[in-house]
């Protein structure tokens, strides 16, 4: 059967296929018991029913990802629907930098939410902006919600170009997306260089997401959305993968502050 379990247009828990995906699991295990109860000693029947059962388990983790996924898009939802609320009532003589801590304000209620961090996971969401000129450029932190509250509030380290992944992602002009900055095939590149890295770096930088904000008909680079989590493959590009929405709401955030600087502009 053709089709998405879930509507395209994020109107909507289910499509006909995610309701079909739970009733068939429901009657795959129905069957599956049913042949179990028949005839142990039949090994042809037993050999059906292990089947049934592996097709259940595999509907159930299809129905787990699912909803997992639509609990995401609702609080994804939620996020823009707050934001954009905020920003209308914010004025236009409103600094930049207090819109964009505005914004990260309202998004922080449904941030965990929309990105599926757990509890355990030490995870940082923080903005940009392109301050200097010339070899003084450098992205500065202007806004930020971590979970560690106290170094959230505390003075976050600017980066220059290919400096960190915020800083990569600045210089290519384009998304970062790790699972694991560990990886061999990044080679150390997404490391923080010598007189800003932190001793616990290597434990709180695992996966993470840098998304360019970009204005202007040029694409002009003005920051950067920078995500990040200690949980390997928190952050993928894998779209069928529900890590996938992760990503897409660093994507969403670095949109909405776009739009606000063209406005304000």
């Amino acid at each position: 059967m053709e089709g998405s379990l879930t509507p395209k247009d994020g109107d909507g828990i289910l499509t006909l296929k995610g309701l079909m995906v739970i009733v068939g699991a429901i009657s795959a295990g129905l069957g599956g018991l049913l042949l179990l109860y028949v005839d142990w000693d039949t090994p042809e029947l037993l050999d059906k029913a292990k089947r049934y059962v592996d097709e259940v388990r595999r509907y159930l983790a299809e129905r787990d990802n699912l909803l997992a996924l639509d609990d995401r898009r609702r609080a994804l939802l939620e996020m823009q629907k707050d934001i954009y609320e905020a920003c209308e009532l914010t004025g236009k003589d409103v600094p930049l930098d207090e819109v964009v801590k505005t914004i990260v304000s309202f998004a922080s209620a449904n941030l965990i939410g929309a990105i599926g961090f757990e509890a355990s996971e030490k995870w940082a969401f923080s903005v940009f902006r392109r301050v200097g000129d010339g070899e003084t450029a450098e992205m500065k932190r202007i806004a930020a919600c971590w979970a560690d509250r106290k170094r959230e509030a505390a003075d976050g380290r600017s980066w220059k170009k290919k400096e960190g992944l915020t800083g990569w992602a600045w210089h290519d002009r384009q998304e970062v997306v790790v699972e694991n900055v560990r990886d061999a095939q990044w080679g150390g590149r997404f490391m923080a260089p010598e007189g800003k890295q932190k001793a616990d770096d290597p434990a709180r930088y695992v996966s993470a997401a840098s998304i360019p904000i970009e204005i202007g008909e040029a694409d002009e680079i003005w920051g950067v959305v920078t995500a990040t989590s200690s949980a390997t493959r928190r952050f993928r590009r894998d779209p069928s993968d529900v890590q996938s929405q992760a990503v897409e709401t660093v994507r969403v955030v670095a949109r909405l502050i776009a739009m606000q600087v063209a406005l304000r502009n």
